[in-house]
């Protein structure tokens, strides 16, 4: 009502003592609202407040227009020079099957007050196809060092593709899933889509769950073992968890070495080291973000620190004091704008 009596007043009333009943008018504005559909605990506005606008409903693009766009980003990646009729049959393959399994995840996975962040828009569509357009074609045919190490399984292009597909859907829609019985519920739909479109070589390729990461390189040294060039980061297959669990323990050693005093006693059980190989991930990613929630000792901070010390990133955390205002807020801003802009 308040907004209503902005825009059809012209300005609001005073409510301090000295001025109360004195009407303050709100000259040359034009007012611009957004809003989504009022489903799954979002409330509805008043008629009379949207009588006021000029309603537009933007609905999303076709099925076939989807098609279209994310098809082709594939196309123009994965060409017959560089990769086999098996690898590009299943290619050809994930358009379709991801848009079923966004579908489904829409139509049966839906918003409730307690679950209000069950939403799925095209821009969970666009991190699925993000996260196989970031993999480098070399981790795909070759299957990267572990691969050439020998310590991969069944290894093919066709299966690696068809794996880390299912990996990035787990990450984006699987990741949002707040009980065990939706995670069940979604690992069935997936199951249920991928032996449809892809048939055995659903089963093959995903008899094991992937684990991708971009921390398996060394950094390179000269033989005065002067550093010469970073490690670079390459989206692979990490292996089984217990490979991964030793190269992310060497890492923690490194980072209790460098600080003595911020020292962490992490003990990486399976569940906590999947944590950590999630928030790597989304600190890898172009514009990722993510929200951890769990009772306070749970390990969120530390898992974040070690990711970010991995991923090279600086790790920044708002210190609360007696003293803390709003201009401490925003000089802790400005180090921010700082680190993340000239100084990256």
């Amino acid at each position: 009502e308040l907004v209503r009596l902005v825009i059809e007043h012209g300005g609001v009333y005073f409510l301090d003592k000295d001025k109360r009943g004195d009407f303050k008018t709100c000259e040359d504005l034009q007012y611009l609202a957004a809003m989504q559909h009022p489903v799954g605990g979002k409330n509805d506005i008043p008629n009379r407040l949207k009588r006021n606008f000029f309603i537009f409903n933007l609905v999303l693009p076709s099925i076939t227009s989807i098609n279209d766009i994310y098809g082709q980003m594939l196309v123009g990646r994965f060409t017959p020079n560089d990769f086999d009729d098996a690898t590009l049959d299943v290619v050809g393959k994930l358009t379709e099957s991801t848009i079923r399994l966004w579908r489904s995840m829409k139509s049966k996975m839906l918003p409730t007050p307690a679950k209000f962040h069950y939403v799925y828009n095209m821009r969970d569509l666009s991190r699925i196809f993000q996260g196989i357009l970031f993999t480098p074609k070399e981790s795909i045919i070759e299957g990267g060092l572990r691969a050439k190490e020998g310590k991969l399984d069944n290894f093919s292009p066709p299966n690696m593709m068809l794996g880390l597909w299912r990996h990035e859907c787990d990450r984006v829609f699987c990741d949002k899933l707040t009980t065990a019985r939706d995670k069940e519920g979604y690992d069935g739909l997936i199951s249920e889509i991928g032996q449809d479109v892809f048939a055995d070589a659903y089963d093959t390729a995903c008899s094991s769950p992937k684990y991708m990461v971009s921390f398996l390189r060394d950094d390179i040294y000269d033989e005065d073992e002067i550093l010469i060039d970073e490690a670079p980061k390459i989206y692979e297959d990490g292996g089984s968890l217990d490979m991964i669990r030793d190269r992310a323990l060497m890492f923690l050693d490194k980072y209790n070495e460098e600080n003595p005093s911020k020292k962490m006693e992490l003990v990486l059980f399976e569940d906590a080291l999947k944590h950590m190989l999630r928030i790597n991930r989304l600190i890898e990613m172009p514009r990722g973000s993510g929200l951890l929630v769990g009772v306070g000792g749970s390990g969120k901070q530390s898992l974040t620190r070690l990711a970010a010390y991995i991923s090279k990133a600086m790790c920044f955390q708002i210190t609360l004091t007696k003293q803390y205002n709003r201009s401490s807020l925003l000089d802790d801003i400005r180090i921010l704008y700082k680190s993340a802009g000239h100084k990256r």
